[in-house]
């Protein structure tokens, strides 16, 4: 008898990256050496894999591949879609009993996965993510309310990656200017300027003061490390 696992609240690229990888290579049994051989996930998160696998049923307990499950997985078109909407709706079928996920809320998915596993923080959403991911891959109908959670994210997404572009470029812009001062910056924060001060060492081209300006007090000895060769904004020659 197999023992039933807890839901995945697994990165979603993960379950990408192994659909793909068995539409080129013939696995019998899945573990974390397989896993960690064919760089599925971020290292040290093998385990979650495999886990998520054996709850889906792709692979058993002892992580031999089920090959009808497979085979189906590997098909075009119509086949394989069915395949994965008939492992959705086995291996939640809890879920889908307890929940209309038709007309269902966003906060009726996290109650359940609250409530019923006893998930708690990040665990929560990244469970109600994964199940969202694995029904819209299975066209598997879901409410306007979930539809409509997947394209904030997405278009909240798409709007923070252009202001990374803007702030790397302003970045590279004001080194140029700078006189070849050089400054090493490890930047994991977007800023805007909020004041006319701020806007004027901005445009002045001395990014280092700029940085020492804009970025909170706690971080600038971490993010902000000038050359020892270089004093006063002048290099030596």
């Amino acid at each position: 008898m197999e023992i039933k696992t807890q839901p995945p609240y697994i990165a979603k690229i993960w379950m990408e990256q192994f659909l793909e990888l068995i539409q080129r290579v013939k696995l019998s049994k899945v573990d974390n050496g397989v896993v960690a051989q064919y760089n599925l996930t971020a290292p040290g998160n093998e385990s979650k894999l495999v886990s998520a696998l054996k709850f889906l049923e792709i692979v058993g307990d002892d992580g031999i591949v089920k090959d009808e499950r497979i085979r189906e997985l590997r098909m075009e078109g119509d086949v394989s879609i069915k395949a994965l909407q008939n492992i959705t709706e086995v291996a939640y079928n809890d879920l889908f009993l307890k929940i209309d996920i038709e007309k269902a809320e966003i906060s009726d998915l996290r109650n359940y996965f609250i409530g019923d596993y006893g998930y708690s923080g990040s665990r929560v959403g990244a469970a109600t993510t994964f199940f969202l991911y694995l029904c819209e891959k299975a066209h598997i109908v879901v409410s306007e309310s979930l539809k409509n959670l997947k394209k904030r994210k997405s278009k909240r997404n798409s709007d923070e990656r252009p202001r990374k572009k803007k702030q790397e470029k302003i970045i590279e812009q004001k080194k140029s200017v700078s006189g070849g001062i050089l400054i090493k910056c490890n930047i994991n924060e977007s800023f805007e300027p909020k004041t006319k001060e701020e806007l004027d060492v901005i445009l002045s081209g001395n990014v280092f003061q700029a940085l020492r300006l804009l970025l909170p007090e706690q971080k600038k000895e971490t993010h902000i490390q000038m050359d020892p060769t270089i004093s006063n904004g002048s290099g030596s020659s």
